[in-house]
């Protein structure tokens, strides 16, 4: 990440996945490191990470990431998936319309986009108090 901002490098995604059974590395929640992750973003660019639905970190890690994108979507199955952007979030309205144009494409998948539509929760169910993570 910091040779990536080093040399002025912008990605459209970045996805985060270094989790395992109970544990994320402690330097990957920190907003330093997120505050890397924001800056090669392209204007554009859209983090996706990958971490545990419950944990004891769950409060801390969701103020952290607020605190470095401000909203994000909170997907929330048998994973948490935390979508975040350097710009606003796209509204429900947006959401939906892209899915509807979508839907015959992703159904062969045994995807259901109306139903996969509705884990986009913008919902701050957290601790608002809870600590950002740093380095």
């Amino acid at each position: 990440m910091e040779r990536a901002r080093r040399e002025g490098r912008q990605y459209d995604m970045v996805m985060l996945d270094a989790f395992d059974v109970d544990y994320i590395p402690p330097h990957l929640l920190t907003r330093q490191f997120l505050e890397e992750v924001r800056a090669i973003l392209s204007p554009d660019g859209v983090l996706v990470a990958n971490t545990f639905t419950r944990s004891r970190m769950y409060d801390q890690e969701s103020a952290t990431y607020a605190a470095v994108f401000g909203g994000f979507f909170n997907l929330r199955a048998g994973n948490r998936v935390i979508i975040a952007s350097r710009k606003p979030l796209p509204d429900h309205a947006h959401l939906a319309s892209n899915a509807t144009a979508l839907a015959d494409t992703l159904a062969p998948f045994g995807i259901d986009v109306e139903r996969e539509l509705q884990r986009f929760s913008r919902a701050r169910d957290w601790n608002e108090n809870a600590a950002v993570l740093v380095d």
